[in-house]
């Protein structure tokens, strides 16, 4: 036994417990969006599908590639037609959300966050009492 824990010193494990409060997981999004990112995080897709009225069926594991590939989208082009209009939009310049996570909260620090967020967005709309 002597051997082994040597052993794991070496390669940089540990025999640390964590205690109960370090193994709670927190969630700061949905049910939904915290599974498919844990399947996403393990190669894996979740997904609900309805069956009948009133039975669902979950899918955890690989993504399912088989069945047969859907049409090209085509517009304009008689009766090949499947698409009426097609509407894509990119704006590489919007901004897309900050998320601040300091605990415990900073009233200054946040303030000035929110300023440079401001500042950088031009906008000036954003503001903290």
């Amino acid at each position: 036994m002597r051997g082994m824990a040597e052993a794991m010193l070496r390669c940089g494990t540990t025999t640390d417990t964590p205690s109960e409060t370090e193994r709670i997981p927190r969630q700061d999004e949905t049910d939904l969006q915290f599974i498919q990112r844990l399947a996403q995080r393990n190669g894996f897709v979740f997904y609900i599908e309805p069956v009948t009225m009133g039975v669902n069926k979950a899918y955890w594991g690989p993504q399912n590639r088989a069945g047969p590939s859907q049409a090209a989208l085509t517009h304009d082009m008689g009766s090949a037609t499947n698409v009426k209009s097609l509407r894509l939009m990119n704006d590489a310049l919007a901004p897309i959300g900050v998320r601040i996570r300091e605990f415990p909260l900073n009233p200054a620090r946040i303030r000035r966050l929110v300023a440079e967020a401001s500042a950088a967005s031009g906008s000036g709309r954003h503001t903290i009492a």
